[in-house]
């Protein structure tokens, strides 16, 4: 079985730790590099070529949101994944808008980000629940 390779964007060293160390007992998901900014990002898709980028919005430099537009552009076989502590609409919509293939919040849980790993790295998008919501209303808001 081949492994999904990914990079942890962040600029908070011991959150890129924490989730690391979540995929530790994880034999399908291998943690290949890391970055802390948008500009670190893109460099670190173009040299270690990842299955998948997880990407925080907020950092210097460059943020996530930017980064994951650039990725989605220029280096299509890499899936681009926000996690984010933000669960603001305009944050998730721009997610959308920019190519992301999903959106997760930094309170969930293990079996949530591993799952969402695996929906991406399938060729699916994936929303957490709350996050489905926000986009729905945001969608309800546009049409009405």
């Amino acid at each position: 079985m081949q492994k999904i390779r990914i990079i942890l964007v962040d600029d908070h060293y011991v959150v890129r730790n924490g989730i690391r160390a979540l995929f530790d007992d994880e034999e399908e998901i291998e943690v290949i590099g890391e970055a802390s900014n948008g500009i670190e990002a893109i460099a670190k898709v173009k040299e270690l070529m990842p299955d998948i980028a997880i990407l925080d919005i907020s950092m210097p430099q460059m943020n996530g949101l930017d980064a994951a537009e650039i990725i989605n552009k220029q280096f299509s076989q890499t899936k681009t994944l926000i996690m984010s502590m933000h669960d603001n609409k305009d944050y998730i919509l721009r997610s959308m808008e920019v190519g992301a293939d999903g959106y997760l919040l930094k309170d969930s849980s293990k079996e949530e980000i591993v799952k969402a790993i695996k929906v991406v790295a399938s060729g699916e998008k994936y929303y957490s629940g709350s996050v489905s919501g926000i986009i729905v209303n945001g969608y309800r808001k546009k049409v009405s």
